[in-house]
């Protein structure tokens, strides 16, 4: 874990410095963002490492647009009043196993703070 924290933290070093004329070191804010943004990058990167680790899931797509104008269609929920609700976004991530069970899907969506999906709010 800390060779890949360590290891990500370089990537984001290097790219850092490409980004905007070196926006990200011009101000205490801006270190401060980077700082945040190696964090995140790294348990991110440790997570999934430990995911394609443990599991048979590999990823099948990346910022996947639902809806009107991307390839999936949007989801669409009836209304008590007879009306549909449709939903559009785009899916960071979704991830595929070919199991005993049948194929299982994971769709990923990164965050860069601290929220939390809670199911009531869904």
């Amino acid at each position: 874990a800390e060779q890949i924290r360590a290891e990500s933290a370089i990537v984001v070093e290097e790219l850092a410095m490409r980004l905007q004329s070196q926006i990200l070191l011009s101000s205490s804010r801006h270190r401060y963002v980077a700082r945040k943004l190696k964090d995140i990058v790294g348990q991110a990167a440790v997570i999934l490492g430990e995911h394609a680790r443990r599991a048979l899931f590999q990823p099948v797509g990346l910022e996947i647009d639902f809806g009107p104008d991307g390839p999936l269609p949007p989801v669409t929920i009836p209304l008590a009043n007879g009306r549909m609700l449709e939903m559009s976004g785009r899916i960071d991530r979704v991830d595929a196993a070919q199991t005993d069970e049948g194929l299982l899907l994971r769709v990923i969506d990164y965050k860069s703070g601290a929220t939390q999906l809670r199911l009531e709010e869904v």
